[in-house]
């Protein structure tokens, strides 16, 4: 299952949503920009508990097809950015 997330933009936001994730006992995949993915169902109890954890963070977690292609877009954006920053360097 895969978890979108918005206003994930760093290398904290990573390590922050794969926290929260695992302290719900889920088991994540590697972590993206925008987006987490999880090997097990998440029951809607997890699900809040993990928006709550986001919010209090600054990140969103999202719903939806169109916010997802928004979160895809960001994300791919982010990157490029970041690719051009170490080649000017």
């Amino acid at each position: 299952m895969i978890l979108h997330i918005k206003y994930m933009v760093s290398l904290r936001c990573k390590m922050l949503v794969k926290s929260e994730l695992e302290k719900l006992g889920l088991s994540c995949l590697p972590v993206e920009l925008g987006s987490a993915e999880i090997r097990e169902n998440i029951s809607k109890e997890q699900l809040e508990q993990f928006r709550k954890a986001l919010n209090k963070a600054g990140l969103e977690l999202l719903d939806g097809k169109k916010t997802y292609s928004w979160s895809e877009s960001k994300a791919s954006l982010s990157k490029w950015f970041t690719m051009q920053m170490k080649f000017q360097m």
